[in-house]
């Protein structure tokens, strides 16, 4: 009992710190006033389910489409302000192009490197290598316009030669480099491209980072319900339901690896574009371990115990990021927030919860001891009508019983209090037990003065109290008893309560 309570105070300190810092962290982020709001949502939910669900994520906003379509907008304003595009492909619909490309090149190298291929797939990958090729030489007629420095680059010739050097390539179609002004060197991305594609797409590219993680997420959610629904449904001696289930998953986690590439793609270009930028508060480096589900994992660890990954609780976006025409409330930019802030909340209360009850179990306990000392100790001379003998056995055993008792109590607080003391935590600690003096101070043991003691001194104590009964009773009896019987020996055997047979 004792090094439970206390093994569990232990661990369950460092969980609390760490959930309180991380809520402290997320909490500097979102307004007081909104805090407020949240919070009586919570509480709203608590009283009545049917009320909104706080902790259900909402859907993100910032998505490349809405990305485009902003920039869309504002070339569509330039051009009314007679600003002529070099093509009629505008500048954000050519590095779109080039990202699309560069997706649809992971994706294909994904299938290249599939082990063992039929002969069937080897034809289909084909097809698809020519298929791309042939997009990257249009959009190379393209690159020439906004990027002439992409000229100067090993694997991009001019046009006009392109058609008679195709047939001559060797490298593959998903290996080719695209050149986007993030993979130029920084002298020709200032000199080789037209004015503002840089900053296009650093643009474009922190909306698919965003975009990214919002998938990530999505997947994450998707691959721990179908991990659930197949161990709830599936699981069994169908063979056929299993394997559909482990193909499915398959495609999920697959689908997840996909977008945890495209997040890195993007960060790594902007990490080039816009060093050191505010990006970099919210679009963190993403290590493998931070791709993990913000509730219960596939591994079965509590979600009270474990860290929230920094991909649910990073602030997303700002006023300035939301497109649209119409500006964005505060309530609005910080709604993509709600659900983790009440996470992060949740997870806090629980664990300060789960140390208050630690503290309040280790004050009953020796609470309850003590009071159970006290209560065998006024069984002394509680049967005066009983033999001499026996009133000497009944006393031995109800002291020894409250000795234990009390030397339980004692040694538990011993252990406790140093560390609660040590943890910067109080504790109501028994009067008896916080102004005790050590246990070779004790008293007689009676209802009021019974001096908690170590188990390892219960015999002791017992001793002295069936000597002083022994001479208490001598000098109350007329012809003076000579009674030597061990009764020790017999003392130490008993394992139930002789008065209930009173």
């Amino acid at each position: 009992m004792g090094t439970f309570l206390l093994k569990g105070l232990k661990n369950t300190l460092p969980a609390f710190e760490k959930q309180r810092l991380i809520f402290e962290e997320l909490e500097k982020t979102i307004p007081s006033n909104l805090a407020h709001v949240w919070e009586e949502a919570v509480l709203a939910w608590d009283a009545d389910k049917s009320r909104p669900n706080p902790y259900k994520e909402p859907e993100c906003t910032n998505t490349t489409a809405n990305m485009r379509l902003e920039l869309a907008q504002e070339e569509a304003e330039e051009a009314a302000r007679g600003v002529i595009a070099l093509h009629e492909m505008s500048a954000s619909v050519f590095l779109s192009a080039g990202m699309e490309l560069e997706e649809q090149q992971h994706v294909l190298r994904l299938r290249a490197a599939k082990a063992h291929p039929t002969s069937v797939e080897k034809a289909s990958l084909q097809v698809k290598r020519n298929t791309l090729q042939h997009r990257i030489q249009m959009w190379r007629t393209v690159q020439q316009l906004y990027m002439p420095a992409s000229l100067t680059m090993p694997d991009v010739e001019p046009s006009s030669t392109q058609s008679s050097s195709s047939t001559r390539t060797t490298e593959k179609a998903e290996n080719t480099k695209l050149w986007l002004p993030s993979e130029l060197p920084e002298a020709l991305r200032r000199a080789g491209c037209s004015a503002g594609l840089a900053g296009k797409e650093m643009r474009l590219r922190t909306a698919q980072a965003d975009d990214a993680l919002h998938q990530i997420r999505r997947q994450l959610r998707l691959r721990l319900a179908w991990v659930h629904e197949k161990k709830i449904h599936i699981d069994g001696p169908g063979q056929g339901a299993m394997t559909r289930s482990h193909a499915t998953l398959k495609r999920v986690n697959e689908k997840l690896q996909r977008f945890v590439a495209k997040y890195r793609r993007a960060r790594a270009a902007l990490v080039i574009l816009a060093p050191g930028g505010s990006w970099e508060a919210q679009l963190r480096v993403l290590a493998d371990e931070d791709v993990r589900s913000p509730t219960k994992d596939e591994e079965g660890l509590g979600k009270d115990k474990r860290e929230l990954s920094w991909i649910w609780r990073v602030q997303v976006q700002d006023a300035r990021d939301i497109p649209g025409e119409n500006p964005a409330s505060e309530e609005e930019v910080h709604e993509s927030m709600r659900a983790e802030w009440v996470q992060c909340r949740a997870k806090v209360r629980r664990w300060r919860e789960e140390r208050d009850t630690l503290l309040e179990e280790m004050r009953r306990t020796v609470t309850t001891l003590l009071a159970r000392s006290e209560t065998w100790a006024a069984r002394v001379d509680s049967r005066p009508s009983a033999a001499l003998d026996i009133q000497r056995g009944l006393n031995a055993y109800a002291l020894r019983q409250a000795a234990v008792y009390s030397g339980l109590a004692n040694a538990f607080y011993k252990l406790w209090a140093p560390k609660v003391h040590a943890f910067g935590l109080s504790v109501a600690w028994p009067a008896a037990l916080a102004s005790a003096a050590s246990p070779s101070d004790a008293a007689a043991p009676t209802a009021s003065q019974i001096t908690p003691g170590s188990g390892d001194q219960s015999v002791g104590i017992v001793e002295t109290a069936v000597r002083g009964d022994r001479t208490r009773s001598d000098s109350e009896s007329e012809s003076g008893s000579d009674s030597d019987s061990d009764s020790d020996d017999s003392i130490s055997g008993l394992c139930s309560d002789p008065y209930d047979s009173e």
